[in-house]
């Protein structure tokens, strides 16, 4: 019995506690996924996150993009590169809302992994791994935001970026 307390203190431990991680890491969960990916990217930066973004989608998994009502037009960022993704017919499975959830940036893979920082955005910065309880509130919240706002077409998106209309 006195080994056995230690080691479900250790397990709890390990389970409730963040973890460090890399862009690449997350871009590879982003390969492996199989149902559906949420990104909330308040900012778009790293292109090799909006390169895995539009692989999911090739692959027919859902991929749901909430970002804030202007980050699309920010100089550099690579959001209406992803969007762009949904344009090709048929369409692949990506939905691009607008919406806040006042957090750092985050992806969700399958409902069952959280990673968050501002690495997801910029390609550079700390990445980690949420905790269960920050991967509820989350889903939660990015649920919330997608089920509450409509689906922007990529045409919307170039149009206000570069002006053009399709």
């Amino acid at each position: 019995m006195r080994r056995f307390i230690p080691l479900m203190l250790a397990w709890a431990a390990s389970t409730g506690t963040a973890q460090t991680t890399t862009l690449n890491e997350v871009t590879q969960a982003l390969h492996r996924a199989q149902r559906q990916v949420i990104a909330y990217l308040p900012d778009l930066q790293a292109q090799m996150l909006a390169q895995a973004l539009k692989e999911a989608a090739s692959r027919r998994v859902h991929v749901y993009l909430i970002t804030p009502r202007r980050a699309h037009l920010r100089p550099g960022s690579f959001l209406p590169s992803v969007a762009l993704a949904n344009a090709e017919q048929p369409p692949l499975p990506l939905g691009y809302h607008f919406g806040d959830l006042d957090a750092p940036p985050l992806v969700i893979v399958d409902n069952r992994t959280l990673y968050l920082g501002a690495g997801l955005a910029d390609g550079s910065s700390a990445v980690r791994r949420g905790t269960s309880a920050e991967l509820t509130r989350a889903l939660t919240a990015s649920t919330n935001v997608i089920n509450a706002s409509p689906n922007i077409p990529a045409r919307v998106l170039i149009k206000e970026r570069y002006g053009l209309a399709w």
